[in-house]
């Protein structure tokens, strides 16, 4: 029988690659030069002489302490080691496609940036955290041939220099991508993150783009979101997938906005804010294919403002009836208005995501009044507990629903709840106990 170190050293890197995404994924990779090494000699002459095993790294601090990957083992090396370690990183990974994220990339090492710079080719999948603008301008002037991700991350804006200097930022710039990377293909990039949005990608890029993400943090103002952020959106004709976070202070902010932005080709919109009803944002879109809208809201506690975000996703629903399909709408409102949301939904949405298990009771009242459940043949329920719920409440509500379900054959019934793991257990334990729910993997 042949020992493993007469196979093709390309066969075992392949079959450790294969091994390492059948077990972590992407987040095993970013460790595993570091593990590999340790474990025999053959491996370690493997590791040294794979590129594809260099590929993938996340650096946090690079100008002091620097960790590896936190959802695996943590690498702590002192200061000035962050540049060691990415300099080995790049020189071991030879020709390989580049998946780095690179966090807190500071002026006090601008020789990291240099180093990334000089493999600039070879980026595929990227993300930066920088301190400020300085770094940017270098990085939008790049050209990236393969590049498909494109993550920027810009914080330090407390100075209002600084604030003064991205506002005044010209928001016509090259992002010089090849233009053929996006033709033909389902583009992940490039994915910009900015506090401002202060950014508007050219005709080289725009044209070609079908997802992209947006986030906005406490210094969103009108002015950007007029002056660019709108603008941005207009120039994406073939757009497919938007994602946007909302996370300003203000809402007034959209109070000057008129625009209505039609994206002919979306087709799935996911919303997110936090302690303010923005969702109003959500009429300023005109999606007459979208086949599925994810709404999730959090900490809304006033009346007033409940009632509004409700308003704002029936109304986005009432628009793009005849093609949503798929519906997720997560919230924090204790407001029954499943009688005024269903009507809108049967007999298109196979998928419906229901939080709060205090709520479950309402949703199967309103559904029994059109059928029980008859006029969704392939309804999707996920029910969402929240804290504060006792184990008694869900054992009552998931009994409740699956009561409501019963002679649905076809229907798939998901439930996961925020409740400690502990209580949790109790709560799929019982219900398997009684024959009423079945473990699955």
């Amino acid at each position: 029988m042949a020992c493993m170190a007469d196979l093709p050293a390309e066969l075992l890197a392949s079959i450790f690659l294969l091994a390492v995404f059948a077990c972590d994924g992407v987040p095993a990779l970013r460790n595993a030069p570091w593990n590999v090494c340790q474990t025999c000699r053959l491996w370690r002459s493997i590791t040294l002489n794979d590129g594809r095993l260099w590929a993938h790294l996340q650096l946090y601090k690079v100008d002091g302490l620097c960790y590896g990957d936190e959802d695996g083992q943590q690498i702590l090396i002192g200061p000035d080691g962050g540049l060691r370690l990415l300099r080995i990183w790049l020189n071991r990974s030879h020709n390989a496609f580049l998946h780095y994220f690179v966090n807190d990339l500071t002026s006090y090492n601008r020789r990291a940036l240099h180093l990334l710079l000089d493999h600039q080719e070879r980026w595929k999948d990227m993300g930066f955290n920088l301190a400020g603008l300085n770094y940017w301008q270098r990085i939008r002037l790049t050209t990236l041939p393969v590049a498909e991700s494109l993550l920027v991350e810009i914080d330090s804006m407390e100075s209002q220099d600084t604030y003064d200097d991205v506002r005044n930022t010209p928001h016509e710039f090259e992002v010089p991508f090849s233009t053929s990377s996006f033709v033909g293909v389902k583009v992940k990039g490039p994915l910009f993150t900015f506090p401002h949005s202060a950014v508007k990608v050219t005709d080289a890029v725009a044209p070609h783009l079908t997802e992209l993400g947006l986030r906005f943090n406490e210094t969103l103002t009108s002015y950007n979101l007029r002056l660019f952020t709108m603008p941005l959106l207009q120039q994406c004709p073939v757009l497919q997938h938007l994602k946007i976070d909302f996370i300003p202070n203000d809402e007034q902010i959209l109070d000057e906005i008129t625009t209505i932005l039609t994206l002919p080709h979306l087709r799935s919109l996911q919303f997110f804010t936090k302690y303010n009803s923005f969702t109003s944002f959500l009429r300023h879109i005109d999606a007459p294919c979208l086949e599925s809208l994810d709404v999730e809201t959090r900490s809304i506690y006033v009346d007033g403002a409940q009632r509004r975000v409700v308003d704002d996703v029936l109304h986005v629903i009432r628009k793009t009836a005849s093609t949503l399909s798929n519906l997720r709408f997560i919230h924090d409102t204790k407001l029954n208005f499943y009688h005024e949301l269903f009507p809108l939904i049967q007999g298109t949405v196979t998928q419906l995501d229901v939080p709060h298990a205090h709520q479950v009771l309402e949703y199967i009242t309103a559904v029994s009044g059109l059928g029980n459940l008859a006029v969704f043949p392939n309804l999707q329920v996920l029910i969402v507990t929240v804290d504060g719920s006792t184990t008694e409440e869900c054992i009552h509500g998931l009994n409740q629903l699956m009561a409501a379900l019963t002679g649905h054959s076809r229907l798939r019934f998901v439930a996961t709840t925020m409740l400690p793991e502990y209580e949790r257990d109790e709560v799929l334990g019982q219900l398997c106990r009684e024959g009423k729910l079945r473990r699955s993997n």
